[in-house]
């Protein structure tokens, strides 16, 4: 099935409004100005998302939200695009903070009739039935695999689970893993258990050896300026075919500038169905995982099965840093360091480095533990949590992954800084 793509905006200013330019487009009718204020309670760095609810004029609460065309200024004059997001009968206004410094700023929003005209923005390219590609200014930004075929044994294996695959600098190449080589089930961003208990029954939802994720359809579709968002339904089925639980996973990307390559926010609910149901394993096997592209454990000499093995040069060697000292000890494992805000990796792959930030929101389960010291780059994090029958877990963690060498510290603890302590914006009446 292929979805209804629908862009949507948000936006964060306060300036001289009689000023405020449109951007890129004409709109059919008068505009509607908003004035916003944005309160960031800690240092985020650049590129963060910002959102507030809004109500829609009566003149364009009726159109779809890709034809509502919405802009910010700063108080200094700069445009930025802002994008719609309709959310039932409401609307959130969506923009990406060029510098995110602490404290409160103003902004200037309008709302107007029409579509944003520039080429810079995000869409989709769906190949039916096999993967949704994200693109940004027609560039890949992340494929999302969502093929389901049991024609053949291979073909099973290779389609057993949903996954996102991230596109480097050229748009055309993955830096992440898809189906064979190094441990086959590791793939892109994915998540899974190895010990997912239903009363006296036990599942394997890791290396799937007990059933499979299925897509079911694409239950929304968004795309414009400042992001792109798919959310899905997927089954997790054991080999009877039985439903053990649902999922909905909601995947958005945020505009970024370069070096960026992807700001991923992976929100996902969990609903047990029938029985309750028992999430647990280890932070090796179990969580929301991030893969690195299989050339990296042929570099590292992981590829016989060896695990920890680094057989690659100095230059060459992945590494991986956390947000405080006393946490990063070689081939240590992080089982006493219980909810950690992020932890990050840098690899080599085709003679580049990329590194990657995995962030854990601090409204997930806690004692969450981070695996993250693999040399051939699987990282991510883990926690065991029940769920109660008719009941639903939500999660969310954020992703961003950049090309380049691992950035300073107090870089990544900013980026963090964003998903724990969000910017709160607001309409100034």
């Amino acid at each position: 099935m292929k979805p209804d793509i629908r862009p949507a905006t948000c936006a964060l200013s306060m300036a001289i409004l009689a000023m405020l330019p449109i951007l890129l487009a004409s709109p059919a009718r008068a505009a509607t100005e908003i004035r916003l204020a944005v309160d960031v309670p800690a240092a985020e760095g650049k590129g963060v998302p910002v959102c507030v609810a809004i109500d829609l004029p009566a003149d364009l609460a009726k159109l779809p939200a890709e034809k509502i065309l919405a802009t910010v200024t700063d108080s200094a004059g700069k445009s930025f695009p802002g994008q719609v997001v309709r959310d039932g009968d409401k609307a959130q206004r969506w923009w990406v903070l060029p510098e995110a410094a602490a404290g409160k700023s103003l902004w200037a929003a309008r709302l107007s009739a029409g579509a944003y005209a520039g080429k810079d923005t995000f869409t989709f390219q769906d190949t039916p039935g096999k993967h949704m590609d994200l693109l940004f200014a027609g560039k890949g930004v992340t494929r999302h695999m969502y093929e389901f075929d049991t024609s053949t044994p291979a073909k099973a294996k290779e389609t057993y689970k949903v996954y996102t695959h991230v596109f480097d600098e050229t748009g055309k190449d993955f830096i992440t893993k898809g189906a064979g080589g190094h441990d086959p089930h590791h793939r892109g961003i994915y998540i899974g258990w190895s010990r997912l208990t239903v009363g006296s029954a036990r599942y394997d939802f890791w290396s799937m050896r007990s059933g499979t994720q299925v897509h079911r359809k694409f239950i929304e579709a968004s795309a414009g300026p400042v992001l792109g968002r798919t959310t899905t339904q997927i089954e997790w089925v054991d080999k009877k075919g039985k439903v053990i639980l649902t999922e909905q996973r909601t995947t958005t990307c945020f505009r970024q500038e370069s070096p960026g390559l992807m700001l991923m926010e992976f929100s996902t609910k969990l609903t047990a169905l029938g029985e309750d149901i028992l999430l647990t394993g280890d932070p090796e096997h179990a969580g929301c995982q991030f893969r690195a592209h299989n050339d990296v454990a042929v570099t590292v000499g992981a590829a016989g099965g060896r695990q920890t093995a680094d057989k690659a040069p100095e230059q060459s060697k992945t590494v991986y840093e956390f947000h405080a000292d006393g946490i990063k000890t070689p081939g240590q494992k992080l089982d006493n360091n219980k909810d950690l805000p992020w932890a990050a990796m840098c690899y080599v792959l085709r003679g580049k480095r990329y590194f990657v930030q995995h962030m854990n929101c601090p409204r997930n389960p806690k004692n969450t533990i981070y695996s993250a010291y693999r040399p051939y780059g699987r990282f991510g994090a883990y926690f065991a949590a029940p769920i109660k029958a008719g009941q639903t877990l939500p999660l969310t963690y954020r992703i961003y992954a950049a090309v380049g060498t691992m950035p300073a510290r107090e870089q990544l603890n900013q980026r963090a800084a964003a998903l724990t302590e969000m910017p709160k914006a607001t309409v100034v009446r």
